[in-house]
């Protein structure tokens, strides 16, 4: 009875250690669900971090780019300034001609108003000549038409004094017996200080 209560103690306490070896497998089976979990938790922490990392990398590499582009654009930005206060100054200057070209405009303006107003004056002064000039001209034909006919007159008065002039010499040589050498001589101072006049005159009457 003894030896079975010594087998019957041993097992109960193999049994215990049986439960117990299989709980702590069954422990051990957790931990190592549990370490395989954290070991994938780990990865992919590890890879979220060299993702990161990377991220990190690009980050830099777009931030250089960044730093170096905004440090073009400042250049860039300088550059516009200077070529601002050039153009301003440029514009200063084509402000500053155009308002002497207004002025000259505003002068010329004048003058060519000035121009035109001496102009029409000088136009009307030429109409009332050459009015005054055809009023000439008729009055050159009226008095060239009356003169012709005065000097024909003239001419035919004297022609026909000479005839009567020379009957008169003729009568003083033969009844008063005047030398005709006198009478001559006479008549040759005269015929030279007329005839010129009546030769001008005949001219005269020829040209018209």
């Amino acid at each position: 009875m003894e030896l079975v209560e010594v087998m019957r103690g041993e097992r109960n306490q193999l049994e215990q250690r049986v439960k117990e070896l299989e709980d702590c497998r069954a422990t051990c089976t957790d931990l190592q669900e549990r370490v395989r979990s954290l070991t994938d938790v780990i990865a992919a922490k590890d890879q979220e971090i060299e993702d990161l990392m990377q991220a990190l990398d690009d980050e830099e590499v777009q931030m250089q780019g960044l730093t170096f582009k905004i440090k073009e654009l400042e250049k860039v930005a300088e550059q516009k300034n200077v070529d601002l206060e050039n153009l301003e100054a440029s514009r200063g200057k084509v402000m500053k001609k155009l308002s002497v070209t207004v002025s000259k405009f505003d002068e010329l303006h004048h003058l060519s108003a000035n121009l035109l107003a001496e102009e029409e004056k000088l136009q009307s002064q030429l109409q009332d000549q050459d009015a005054e000039i055809s009023f000439l001209r008729q009055e050159v034909t009226r008095c060239n038409k009356r003169n012709s006919d005065e000097i024909h007159e003239l001419l035919t008065w004297f022609d026909m004094n000479i005839a009567r002039v020379v009957v008169h010499n003729a009568y003083l040589i033969e009844v008063l017996e005047i030398p005709a050498e006198e009478l001559k001589n006479n008549w040759a101072v005269s015929g030279t200080s007329i005839a010129p006049q009546v030769r001008s005159l005949r001219r005269g009457k020829m040209g018209s």
